[in-house]
């Protein structure tokens, strides 16, 4: 599944470049159309910021692979945690929690 953004002027395609490259989102680039991985809380963000947001096609596959990869980011960060608290932030979750492992 894909984000596509409708752009309809240079200035809205500077803010939302800018958007898009301090989250490091890659990005598909057409003449008013940008398209990106989806990502509900960049869909959200992107919503609320004013643009003009399409979620396109049915296939979920991008976006379960991004998850599983954050997913074992955080299971690696606890498991090397040792007892500390752990705070781990994605694109657009926060997870924290106190590790026990000796």
């Amino acid at each position: 599944m894909k984000i596509m953004i409708t752009v309809n002027t240079m200035q809205e395609m500077g803010r939302l470049c800018y958007e898009l490259g301090s989250r490091h989102i890659s990005a598909e680039i057409g003449e008013n159309i940008v398209k990106c991985p989806f990502d509900e809380g960049l869909f959200l963000s992107l919503n609320t910021l004013g643009f003009h947001v399409e979620k396109n096609g049915d296939d979920d596959s991008d976006n379960n692979s991004h998850t599983k990869i954050h997913q074992e980011i955080y299971r690696q960060s606890v498991s090397n945690a040792q007892g500390h608290t752990v705070t781990v932030t994605t694109h657009s979750e926060t997870f924290s929690t106190s590790t026990d492992i000796k």
